[in-house]
């Protein structure tokens, strides 16, 4: 029926479930991994984040280029990487 498992971890989480909110036509189940903590009131940073042009077209491009998370953080240098996921 086309629809997915979604996974988040962390801010991943709470961007998986605003996609979800959004397109649940596309989501069979949603896994959240050590969620995020965020303030029901702090969703409007959220949004205004996702909202800027720039970053949706990158983050959009990147994805369908086949770009993840993962690969970004094992292109950064040295132990900068390591920083990022503790």
């Amino acid at each position: 029926d086309g629809r997915f498992v979604l996974l988040g971890h962390s801010m991943g989480a709470i961007i998986s479930t605003k996609y979800a909110e959004k397109y649940p036509q596309h989501v069979q189940h949603l896994l959240l991994a050590g969620p995020a903590g965020m303030k029901r009131s702090d969703t409007a940073q959220l949004d205004a984040f996702f909202n800027k042009t720039w970053i949706r077209r990158a983050v959009s491009r990147a994805w369908s280029a086949g770009v993840t998370p993962q690969m970004v953080l094992r292109a950064l240098p040295g132990r900068l990487a390591p920083s990022f996921v503790r």
